[in-house]
């Protein structure tokens, strides 16, 4: 193959050739096996991130309103609110503790001086594998376990249910029975 210089009118051979692809290689196989050295010199790269630690329980939607009671009739009365947990840590757990300030009788619902005689529960459910739930927990001053993580987990939706009973021989005050539920994510192996 011939290519003419234009400046000079010589005609010259070319050493070498620009190829791609197969070609290429196809011609560094060769220099391979031919004992050139056709390698560079390794790079080491460390791709990453980290993760901050987060502890999140948000989104909290619904009614704890538990309906009107009614005098002289036995029943147990339950309320849902839905909650969306985030938690970076290898073990979580979500507890409720009565907070009521000034409560006669805490883990009661109490209207005034009057509470009702059967503590008020709680409980949790979660879908996800990394969630274990408990049975429905009587509240009081000390906090309660509803549900326990043993991964992190991102985004997961949980419900939490309150239960109260009301004997049919209960004595119920006119008013609204009540009390301040405080729900903690808490980290338990950080």
């Amino acid at each position: 193959m011939s290519v003419f210089n234009a400046v000079r009118g010589r005609a010259f051979r070319p050493r070498a050739i620009l190829v791609s692809g197969a070609a290429a290689c196809a011609l560094l196989g060769s220099a391979a096996a031919a004992g050139a050295d056709v390698s560079s010199s390794p790079v080491v790269v460390t791709p990453g991130g980290s993760v901050p630690a987060t502890l999140s329980l948000s989104s909290v939607t619904g009614s704890t309103a538990l309906g009107s009671f009614a005098p002289g009739v036995a029943q147990t009365y339950t309320a849902s609110v839905t909650a969306t947990v985030t938690s970076t840590a290898a073990a979580t757990a979500l507890t409720a503790t009565d907070t009521s300030v000034g409560s006669p009788s805490l883990g009661h619902l109490s209207n005034g001086a009057f509470f009702l005689p059967t503590a008020l529960k709680a409980g949790a459910t979660s879908t996800n594998p990394a969630g274990t739930t408990t049975n429905l927990q009587s509240l009081s001053g000390v906090a309660a376990t509803l549900l326990n993580y043993n991964a992190p987990v991102t985004g997961d939706p949980i419900t939490v249910t309150f239960s109260q009973q009301i004997g049919a021989t209960d004595p119920l005050r006119t008013g609204s029975y009540g009390a301040s539920i405080t729900l903690t994510l808490t980290s338990t192996t950080p």
